[in-house]
């Protein structure tokens, strides 16, 4: 009695690196998780950030940061570094601290992206993991 085994074609390798994120209505965001630089939660919305053609994109969602989390959850390089903030650390240029505050400086966009005191540990762990 033998399991299936799986393989894994380059095809499913490469559709697991494209990304579709979906609102509680009915749109939705398609990128490469590579390409998205950070998701910002604005009221009820989500800003999502991204590169398309080299060129940063900013599409709304609506939808809950924990539905993106969630939707998120399989990337450890996209982590909630602050209340309103996910973010791809592979898009991350530089991590300035300063007077007790850190930020994300992002690449592409030069958006400097806080993280918050209670964020910290996790974001450090994802960024020591990652390399």
């Amino acid at each position: 009695h033998s399991l299936p085994i799986e393989v894994k074609t380059p095809n499913e390798k490469n559709r697991r690196q494209e990304l579709t994120l979906t609102g509680t209505t009915n749109e939705s965001v398609t990128l490469q998780v590579s390409h998205l630089l950070y998701i910002e939660a604005v009221v009820n919305y989500m800003k999502v950030n991204y590169l398309h053609n080299e060129q940063v994109c900013t599409d709304m969602l609506r939808a809950t940061m924990k539905l993106m989390e969630e939707m998120l959850q399989d990337y450890p390089m996209i982590v909630r570094c602050h209340r309103a903030f996910l973010v791809n650390l592979s898009q991350v240029e530089q991590i300035v601290s300063r007077s007790g505050s850190t930020q994300l400086l992002i690449k592409h966009c030069h958006e400097s992206i806080p993280v918050s005191r209670s964020n910290m540990a996790q974001v450090k762990a994802a960024i020591t993991s990652s390399r």
